[in-house]
């Protein structure tokens, strides 16, 4: 399957994609939507991308005006497919790759103090890891004060996803596109 960028300086270029079932690429229709919403402010972020497959949405970011992606992926194929698009669009100066599981990244980036201004998580549906990595969001403080964070989650993982409280995090809006909710934090000064 192949991807292409939709907006900004790398505008229709094609991306490769992790071969296998194992990923499950953003529909352009989420992206799309997701980089409609944050338009305003993505110029100059530092974003990180988790369960980043192809790295699409870390890339659009960049096109779009964002400094620094960091993309975090446990499947060593998805971690090359990155690899190989970073190259493609010659963007290897305002990158990194962990090929790692996302909590243990959130670990180390918590551990070096790293923060960032967008976060996006699309973590396996089936998996229902979400409510576990906002709530680690929510205590290491990676979310600048006026990031936001977008996750997707299937409708029947959004109920957990909701449940819990997430001081300093909040919730400003959830939105659906086809099978997939869209959901939109920011954080609490």
């Amino acid at each position: 399957m192949s991807l292409r960028i939709i907006g900004g300086e790398f505008r229709g270029r094609t991306l490769h994609s992790p071969k296998g079932n194992q990923t499950r690429p953003s529909s352009g229709l989420v992206r799309k939507a997701l980089f409609d919403i944050c338009q305003c402010y993505i110029q100059d972020m530092r974003c990180l991308d988790l369960f980043a497959g192809s790295g699409a949405i870390g890339l659009e970011a960049l096109s779009r005006g964002a400094i620094f992606t960091t993309f975090v992926d446990q499947s060593a194929l998805a971690c090359r497919c990155i690899k190989e698009n970073i190259a493609l669009l010659s963007v290897q100066k305002s990158t990194e790759v962990f090929c790692q599981p996302a909590a243990k990244a959130l670990e180390y980036f918590h551990s070096k103090k790293k923060t960032f201004d967008l976060i996006y998580i699309d973590p396996p549906y089936s998996n229902h890891l979400l409510p576990a990595l906002l709530n680690q969001l929510a205590e290491s403080n990676l979310l600048n004060i006026s990031g936001r964070i977008f996750a997707e989650e299937s409708e029947s993982g959004l109920e957990a996803a909701l449940e819990q409280p997430l001081s300093p995090l909040y919730l400003i809006q959830k939105r659906k596109y086809g099978n997939s909710i869209l959901l939109e934090y920011g954080r609490i000064e």
